[in-house]
């Protein structure tokens, strides 16, 4: 083929190890364009392209536009594709990347992140201008940008609240969501949804038909072809369905494509209620797949989970979010000593496989007492809780108590919102922001993080969607992106991908639990593949008690080491007298506040990298 003229003749821009040390700037009263410190824009007349990250299927979309240079980088196929098509072009790209397009023409620019977050980005205003990167650290440091910490974001995320998806724990850093564009045009800065698996979140969810349906393993397939085929890959490997689903497909696709087969990646967890190496053994010999597995306490280190997790978060957009994450990076560190260069995992599988219990209070108010029953039965054979917890929860906690709330919603819409917000706040510790200003401002906060009482889809799908823009998403994805940086792989997670995930979202519930358990369009297929292994009645693996064992142990020895919350209690985010008094009771009961206990641990240890 001749080259669209124009066109930059460079490598295709899909190198794992591209560095993200870039800022780029557009201004919102200059529609001349971009400026980049780092990196290269692709220009042809009045358009301007930045992408970093890669594309996925570039073959595909390449041979869409026609004729175009067969060494074209992932910017330039941008660059045409917007050309041809506008900028409904964004909604359509797939991989993990930030994206932007700048058109002099209109005097517009777009900045998008991919669909569902692969790939960080964040961005800052100075003056009329607006600056972009994919670490806040780079942003900070730019002459004129504040440093100073969220200290209401970090006090409602001790409390569990995360009221607003696009802050960050610095003030004036914001994120830009997985499947949302910063549009500036006219002067003006404003945030679009471009992706979304049901565009329509206010009426009911279109159920896929059961032959649509059945095309799921077709959308799985795909979604791991695109990501083996970036490098020679890994498979973190525990004993649960997703990851074993997800090392099956990578397998296959890897062995029809005449490619080498991933990396069996493990940890043996030490403990009866978490220990699956028999199981990981046996699936990665029955795949034929070499296999690296680690006892867990080699694979934390002679510190500790808890320790090695204080050290990692330096540098980090935010606090260290996986607590399993020392662990885990020495398992990533083996294999890329061995060439891998790219881990896919499970991740996302619990959240689109699954089946919200919410379902429950639908069921129930529709009338439909016998799919109740049945899903209740679904639920006591796929989790290992008490028939007593079980009855408890379906019946009130995600049945009659969220139907009532919806008729009193109805009824009194301001006094019962009121209401749930005075009880949420009742809850909070009273070491937790003990300045009134910051107190008032979480009451201020407050009502933008209170789930739809009366959910025009119903409630299944308020909660099916209801991660989509959760926080806590978007930090699990940027985190794993940083750590992927540090030890020259990237992580990649088939569950997370966008034309999967459309896919199970419109997938109907008694599906996701057909054969009256959890994960039924997997658990079927795996359980034939991997006979004599269980998978037919294997209920979710819990490490919390092994966590538990962990924290007794360690917790009073990195009080000692890390003194008293002066980093938290500099910003006003807590009494450092109450805290420390909190953390020393939770170990001496060894109750379950440990927990928010070692979550604290981790806030401090990281605002002290901003706090002199």
């Amino acid at each position: 083929m001749s080259p669209v003229p124009g066109l930059a003749t460079a490598e295709p821009s899909s190198s794992i190890e591209s560095s993200p040390d870039w800022i780029l700037t557009a201004d919102l009263r200059d529609p001349r364009g971009l400026t980049l410190t780092a990196g290269t824009l692709a220009e042809r007349g009045a358009l301007q392209v930045f992408l970093h990250g890669f594309l996925f299927d570039r073959d595909d979309l390449a041979s869409s536009l026609g004729e175009v240079a067969a060494r074209a980088t992932d910017a330039d196929l941008v660059l045409t594709a917007f050309e041809r098509h506008g900028e409904g072009i964004v909604a359509r790209l797939r991989g993990s990347f930030a994206v932007a397009i700048h058109d002099r023409s209109r005097a517009t620019t777009i900045v998008a992140r991919d669909p569902l977050g692969a790939h960080p980005l964040f961005y800052c205003t100075r003056g009329s201008s607006v600056l972009f990167a994919t670490h806040p650290k780079m942003l900070l440091a730019q002459p004129g940008v504040s440093g100073a910490l969220n200290a209401a974001a970090l006090a409602d995320h001790v409390c569990s609240r995360w009221p607003d998806p696009h802050e960050t724990f610095f003030e004036a850093v914001r994120r830009v969501p997985p499947g949302w564009s910063v549009i500036l045009s006219g002067g003006r800065l404003r945030l679009h949804r471009y992706w979304d698996p049901v565009p329509h979140s206010d009426r009911p969810i279109e159920w896929l038909t059961t032959e649509e349906a059945e095309r799921f393993d077709e959308k799985l397939e795909h979604a791991v072809r695109r990501c083996v085929t970036v490098g020679r890959s890994g498979v973190f490997l525990s004993g649960g369905f997703d990851s074993v689903s997800i090392a099956a497909m990578a397998s296959d696709v890897a062995a029809r494509a005449g490619l080498d087969r991933p990396r069996a990646l493990s940890l043996a967890f030490p403990h009866p209620e978490c220990d699956e190496r028999d199981r990981q053994i046996q699936v990665a010999r029955t795949l034929g797949l070499t296999q690296e597995i680690i006892d867990f306490r080699v694979a934390a280190g002679p510190r500790g989970l808890l320790s090695g997790g204080l050290a990692l978060n330096h540098g980090l957009a935010s606090p260290l979010f996986n607590c399993w994450a020392p662990a885990y990076l020495e398992l990533a560190r083996r294999a890329a000593a061995e060439g891998v260069r790219v881990v896919l995992t499970g991740s996302g599988g619990d959240e689109w496989l699954g089946v919200s219990p919410f379902l429950g209070a639908d069921l129930l108010r529709r009338g439909d007492l016998s799919g109740f029953i049945r899903f209740t039965k679904t639920w006591a054979r796929s989790y290992d809780q008490t028939p007593a917890l079980v009855l408890h929860s379906a019946l009130w906690t995600f049945g009659l108590r969220p139907i009532g709330g919806m008729l009193m919603h109805r009824l009194m819409r301001e006094r019962w919102d009121r209401s749930r917000l005075a009880r949420g706040h009742r809850a909070d510790p009273d070491w937790i922001a003990p300045g009134e200003e910051l107190r008032n401002e979480l009451r201020r906060r407050a009502p933008a993080g209170l789930a739809a009482a009366d959910p025009p889809g119903g409630f299944y799908a308020r909660e099916s969607r209801a991660f989509l823009d959760h926080a806590l998403m978007s930090r699990d994805l940027e985190e794993q992106y940083e750590f992927g940086l540090r030890n020259g792989v990237r992580y990649m997670h088939p569950y997370w991908d966008a034309d999967l995930a459309t896919q199970i979202y419109r997938t109907p519930p008694e599906l996701l639990i057909k054969g009256g358990r959890t994960k039924g369009l997997v658990r079927e297929t795996i359980a034939r593949r991997f006979p004599g292994l269980g998978f037919e009645r294997q209920r979710k693996v819990s490490a919390l008690s092994f966590f538990r064992e962990l924290a007794i142990a360690e917790g009073p020895g990195i009080v000692r080491s890390l003194g008293r919350f002066r980093a938290l209690a500099a910003l006003g985010v807590v009494d450092a007298d109450g805290a420390q008094k909190f953390v020393d009771e939770s170990f001496r009961h060894q109750s379950r506040s440990m927990f928010v206990a070692c979550h604290l641990f981790n806030l401090e240890a990281w605002a002290r990298d901003y706090v002199n």
